[in-house]
């Protein structure tokens, strides 16, 4: 449809609807790029490794590259103390069992 054709059928009031509406839902461009990520993210994603954002196009919550790094010292310190607090459990059963 041409932006004239438009004209003649739309209202001011049903356009500025749908741009309000678009801002809530977005319509297009990052919408599509989303809807893409997610097809690809059930035909190709490793669950456990990946997610929906490995698959944008456009990194959905931009970092500087030393918030990204800082980012991922804490993920690694979360992991790591997770795999400490599960040691420290096994290591405890075995105690107990060998009592």
């Amino acid at each position: 449809m041409t932006v004239a054709q438009l004209e003649k059928s739309m209202s001011y009031r049903e356009l500025n609807e749908w741009r309000a509406y678009d801002q809530i839902d977005p319509i297009g461009g990052y919408r599509q790029d989303l809807q893409t990520a997610f097809m690809a993210y059930l035909a190709y994603g490793d669950k456990a490794k990946h997610s929906i954002n490995d698959f944008l196009v456009v990194d959905p919550e931009p970092m500087s590259a030393e918030l990204k790094e800082k980012a991922e010292r804490e993920k690694q310190k979360q992991k790591l103390e997770r795999q400490t607090a599960k040691l420290q459990a096994d290591i405890q059963r075995v105690k107990i069992k060998g009592a």
